[in-house]
C-alpha cells in the first residue's frame, strides 16, 4: 500500500487516500481478491488513518467492521482506499472506507 494524499475535512475529521495493487497471493478460488484480504486492507487503512488525526495516539481495536461488496477486484489491479474518519469520541471513533478501481 502507498499513501497517495491527506484530506482535511469540513463535516467531517479527515480522509487519507492510499493506492494498491492487488496481490497474486489474494487471489481465491474465482480468480479475484478474497474478501477478506480486501476487509484487511480497509481495517488496515482506517486504523492508520486514525492515528493520523486522533490527538490523543490512543491504542485502537476494531470494535465492528461490516464490508458491501458491489464488484470484485481483480489481482493485479490498481485500487484507490480512501480511509475516512467521521467522528473520534471519549471511547470510540467512526471511520468508513471505500475501495475504488482505478481503470477507466
Amino acid at each position: 500500500m502507498k499513501l497517495e494524499r491527506v484530506e482535511l475535512g469540513n463535516e467531517f475529521i479527515g480522509s487519507i487516500f492510499f493506492s494498491l495493487k492487488i496481490p497474486e497471493f489474494t487471489r481465491n478460488a474465482f480468480d479475484v481478491c478474497h474478501g477478506g484480504a480486501l476487509t484487511t486492507y480497509v481495517d488496515i487503512s482506517t486504523t492508520t488513518a486514525l492515528y493520523a488525526f486522533d490527538e490523543k495516539s490512543r491504542a485502537q481495536v476494531s470494535a465492528k467492521l461490516d464490508m458491501d461488496f458491489i464488484a470484485a477486484a481483480n489481482v493485479d489491479e490498481e485500487v484507490m482506499i480512501e480511509a475516512k474518519i467521521n467522528k473520534i469520541g471519549k471511547n470510540l471513533a467512526f471511520t468508513e472506507a471505500k475501495l475504488i478501481g482505478t481503470k477507466k
